[in-house]
């Protein structure tokens, strides 16, 4: 389809001319023409040719690449439709309580001037390049491998789990690994992935472009400014140095010697299914912050920071700065159009750590030309259940999206590794049975051993 501004050039250039025309010709040399176009007919003309969405006949569809490729070796085994999975239920009220297994890691608390930011009075964003900020997949948690010696039998990340909850709202390609360990399940990120990289407009009707990376605004580099984003402000919200600390019993487990890291608490949770789902699952949660209780008697509440951010008001259609503090429902609404899937993940992760609240930051461009300037123009906070509800998140699906990818991948022979990968191109995820050396440093040596030696041969024969 045409960008917009192209599309709407066209439509007034094409206007011009004909209107030029009839001026030229006037009304006694069109007799033998076709009657002339009911107003009704001329707007929708129009309206069809500046429609960005609007595709001709003669236009290739463009096949979107899968974030990683798939090899000949790699057996298929199911094929799930991603709309049917949307019927998926299980209630949410008969899955028991979780277990706190262990606390890892400190919160700083949240700083409750971020309450009174608002889009007349921004705060710029600072950055905190200092800290090293941790995404350790499953099967590298030194806490997660000291539990396998226990009874659960499933292991993951609030973060994998939520992208498995959330798949019915993807758009682009993502793709897990699954181990099948004994009568043990791990759910992995694939290293070197753009897993932990925040999308941008994803579920747009005009999402951003991939074919130049170098671009601003293009869906690579728009994806590495919202995860930069995304680091800074949950961790400007928090009192700094002098300000209040809550430690936990385990350090965190990924800080290595003098180096610096965010606020972060890692909560393991052990829940318990049904014994008739054979499930009982153990996952690496994260907080972000600690709230303060305003009265005694009042428990400390944990929260999670993210940050939604704008890029350019004429692209996304609302800007922030005229809307945010007047009507932010309908801000809400429209990034809930263009981001439903990156909502929904955090959403998931904040249910799946038990996060009593959810910092929410709106991140704009102080300039719309320089993407490394920023302010938060508000900051509002929402309790999970709530803000689920007006996101449209069902936690009833989500559970029961969950529990049939684990059901299914338990069934599957042992000693087995799989990949889960979205399809870009279409609303289906595919399951691979792969080698037990994909994705190892082993498989790309002994490829690269292979390319040198078929090298070495046409070098031979050329000789």
């Amino acid at each position: 389809s045409l960008p917009a501004f192209v599309s709407a050039s066209v439509s007034d250039s094409v206007c011009h001319l004909c209107r030029q025309y009839e001026k030229d010709t006037g009304p006694e040399r069109n007799s033998n023409q076709r009657p002339q176009r009911s107003r009704r007919e001329r707007e929708f003309e129009a309206r069809r040719a500046s429609n960005t969405h609007w595709k001709r006949n003669d236009q290739p569809e463009v096949v979107k690449e899968t974030s990683v490729e798939v090899k000949p070796s790699w057996e298929i085994i199911e094929q799930l439709d991603l709309k049917a999975m949307l019927k998926l239920r299980v209630a949410a009220a008969n899955i028991p309580a979780p277990e706190d297994v262990k606390w890892a890691g400190s919160l700083n608390h949240y700083d409750r001037a971020y309450d009174r930011i608002t889009s007349r009075k921004p705060s710029g964003l600072q950055s905190f390049e200092h800290l090293t900020f941790h995404s350790v997949t499953t099967t590298d948690d030194p806490v997660i491998r000291k539990e396998t010696r226990g009874d659960c039998n499933v292991f993951a990340t609030d973060a994998v789990l939520a992208c498995i909850a959330c798949a019915p709202r993807s758009v682009y390609s993502w793709d897990l690994v699954f181990h099948r360990i004994g009568n043990k399940l791990f759910i992995d990120k694939r290293e070197d992935s753009a897993f932990d990289f925040l999308t941008v407009n994803e579920t747009s009707h005009d999402p951003p472009s991939t074919e130049t990376p170098e671009d601003i605004n293009s869906a690579q580099s728009l994806s590495q400014e919202a995860t930069m984003i995304n680091q800074n402000f949950s961790q400007q919200i928090l009192q700094g140095e002098g300000g209040k600390k809550l430690d936990f019993p385990e350090a965190n487990p990924f800080q290595g010697p003098k180096e610096l890291v965010p606020s972060v608490a890692y909560r393991y949770r052990k829940w318990t299914f049904p014994e008739e789902t054979g499930i009982t699952m153990l996952v690496r949660c994260s907080l972000d912050g600690a709230v303060t209780p305003k009265r005694e008697g009042e428990t400390t509440q944990y929260m999670t920071a993210m940050a939604l951010n704008e890029f350019d008001p004429k692209v996304t259609g609302v800007d922030w700065r005229r809307k945010l503090d007047t009507q932010r429902g309908a801000v809400l609404a429209n990034e809930l159009k263009n981001n439903s899937n990156k909502l929904g993940r955090w959403t998931a992760a904040s249910f799946l750590a038990g996060a009593d609240l959810m910092q929410l930051g709106f991140v704009s461009r102080k300039d719309p030309a320089k993407k490394w300037n920023h302010e938060i123009l508000a900051a509002p906070v929402y309790k999970p259940r709530e803000f689920a509800k007006q996101i449209n998140l069902n936690p009833d699906n989500m559970w029961g999206i969950m529990q049939y990818i684990i059901k299914m991948v338990l069934a599957l022979p042992t000693g087995s590794k799989y990949v889960l990968l979205k399809d870009p191109n279409k609303k289906v995820l595919l399951l691979y049975k792969v080698p037990l050396s994909t994705f190892d440093d082993s498989e790309s040596s002994s490829e690269e051993e292979d390319d040198d030696d078929e090298d070495g041969e046409s070098g031979e024969d050329s000789e």
